[in-house]
């Protein structure tokens, strides 16, 4: 049931399936940066970049810094959402 309600909140942003595959990869790794990402998902750094900051302006992500690098986090919502998925 609260799987069923994580899913229909993370519905409400009309996630593209680019958007959703990118999220549901961070919920199986539990952070990536966007290097980590694109060679995960065979896309270019900037595509998966692109995709990362409209998750993130969606307030879909967290993100914090490492040295250079930005390393992303799903919320809650996506990790209970899709945890049974993985």
């Amino acid at each position: 049931m609260v799987a069923k309600l994580a899913k229909e909140r993370l519905a409400k942003n009309g996630l593209t399936a680019s958007e959703e595959e990118i999220l549901k990869t961070l919920v199986k790794l539990g952070y990536a940066s966007a290097s980590t990402l694109s060679m995960k998902l065979n896309k270019t750094r900037q595509y998966t970049s692109k995709i990362l900051v409209e998750l993130y302006n969606n307030q879909l992500l967290n993100v914090r810094r490492e040295g250079k690098n930005r390393i992303y986090s799903p919320i809650l919502d996506a990790v209970i959402a899709y945890a049974s998925d993985t």
